[in-house]
C-alpha cells in the first residue's frame, strides 16, 4: 500500500486500501473489472474529479456492483479518460461516447 507522500489524495489512497472487497463493477452498462475500477478513480482523482472518484471509491468499500453515476459523472470519466484511454477502460470509454451521442442527437 502507498502512502499519503507527494501529490496522492486521500481519495486515492482511500481506492488502494479497501479496494477488494467487490468484484467487476457495471458502468454505464459495461462491466469493469476491480483493477480497471481502480485505475478509473485514479485517474477521476488526479484529473481533479475527486466527486466521482469518492463515489467509485465508496463503491468498492461497499461492495456495490452497480454505482449510482450521474450524467456529469459520465463526463467527468470522459473527460478524464481523453485520448490516452487505457485499454482495460477502452470498452468503457467507447460506450460512453456513444451515450453522449445518443443524447446530443436527441437534443439533450
Amino acid at each position: 500500500m502507498r502512502s499519503l507522500a507527494g501529490s496522492r489524495s486521500a481519495t486515492s489512497f482511500a481506492v488502494e486500501a479497501t479496494f477488494g472487497t467487490v468484484g467487476a463493477m457495471r458502468i454505464a452498462g459495461v462491466r469493469v473489472g476491480p483493477p480497471a475500477v481502480r485505475l478509473l478513480a485514479q485517474i477521476l482523482d488526479d484529473a481533479g474529479y475527486e466527486e466521482t472518484a469518492r463515489t467509485l471509491t465508496e463503491a468498492i468499500a461497499l461492495a456495490v456492483v452497480e454505482p449510482a453515476l450521474t450524467l456529469a459523472d459520465h463526463e467527468a470519466i470522459l473527460t478524464a479518460l481523453g485520448d490516452d484511454c487505457p485499454t482495460s477502460l477502452a470498452k468503457l470509454r467507447r460506450e460512453l461516447l456513444d451515450d453522449q451521442a445518443r443524447r446530443r442527437r436527441a437534443g439533450f
